[in-house]
């Protein structure tokens, strides 16, 4: 006998939140190479049905028989098929490079309800050309770069001894041609962040730096927190995957307030990322050791801990 069965159908989740008040942006004095980002909102980003159950995988023709037994199996077969594949893409730890999330038809929605926090993702280039030597360090960039993260992170505990109430979150994610959450967000823990940064591996492969960013905001709006940070670090320009410039835009057009894009262009031209300028971003330009160090360091202090005491009520500070 023969028969078809139609394709399993795919959820399709719309929902839209609030503007959020603007933020007040302060880099000035960071470094030369500075532009600001207002606000920004979430994103539900569509997974399309694996093309393992598409109906051309499907459209196999089986020669007629008696028996069901063999149409029923090849069936079942494939259903559990499909079903591995999408639990596998489901993974918000890793993801691939050479493409994004389809464009999104209305204003990113937040994952958990919001409060009082701040949430800060870090990206962090781990490719191939980070295994070259630091200018100003005896150590190569990708080592560098960990420790003045490390380094940087360290004012977390005083800040959040004088303001309990509002909690700093931090999440960690490196990227090649490929891109792995090595640190969910959660609240910062400097054992936890030492931790992830151990598991990174030694740098090899391409720059998706868009494709990261992606993953990066999905992150932020799992966070819980009204304030969002995303900090890019990277030496090197895009070579796989969407272009941050696409990818910051989109940010920028559905967002309202919420997201706000960090670069640090280490030890490369910062004129790469100039759609900074467009989107109110941060760009920091860091040649060498020293400065990556002392701008990271300026950048949490100012551009993300402070600046986000700006509107809280004293009656709460």
């Amino acid at each position: 006998m023969t028969g078809e069965e139609s394709d399993p159908p795919t959820k399709q989740i719309s929902s839209t939140v609030a503007p959020l008040p603007p933020v007040s942006r302060r880099l000035d004095d960071l470094v030369p190479f500075s532009c600001r980002l207002p606000t920004c909102t979430p994103i539900f980003v569509h997974r399309p049905v694996s093309p393992l159950f598409s109906k051309r995988a499907m459209s196999f023709s089986p020669q007629r028989t008696n028996s069901r037994g063999p149409l029923r199996l090849i069936l079942a077969v494939a259903v559990l098929g499909w079903i591995a594949v999408r639990w596998i893409s489901s993974d918000p730890g890793q993801s691939s490079g050479g493409g994004g999330p389809p464009e999104p038809s209305g204003p990113y929605t937040s994952e958990v309800d919001e409060g009082l926090g701040i949430a800060v993702v870090i990206v962090l280039d781990n490719s191939g050309s980070m295994e070259g030597p630091a200018a100003g360090d005896a150590e190569p960039k990708y080592r560098v770069a960990r420790r003045s993260l490390q380094e940087m992170l360290a004012v977390t505990d005083s800040f959040s001894a004088l303001n309990p109430e509002l909690p700093v979150k931090v999440g960690l994610f490196w990227f090649s041609g490929n891109v792995r959450r090595v640190l969910p967000i959660e609240p910062y823990n400097p054992a936890r962040v030492t931790e992830a940064l151990s598991q990174i591996p030694e740098p090899n492969g391409s720059t998706a730096i868009g494709t990261a960013m992606h993953a990066a905001r999905e992150e932020l709006y799992r966070s819980g927190t009204f304030r969002k940070h995303m900090v890019v670090i990277t030496d090197g320009e895009n070579t796989d995957g969407p272009s941050p410039s696409s990818v910051g835009r989109e940010i920028f057009r559905y967002s309202e307030g919420s997201v706000q894009l960090h670069f640090v262009a280490f030890d490369t031209d910062p004129g790469k990322f100039g759609f900074l300028s467009e989107v109110d971003g941060t760009l920091l330009a860091a040649s060498n050791a020293d400065l990556l160090r002392s701008g990271l360091d300026e950048l949490y202090r100012t551009g993300i801990l402070a600046e986000s005491m700006e509107g809280i009520e004293p009656s709460i500070r």
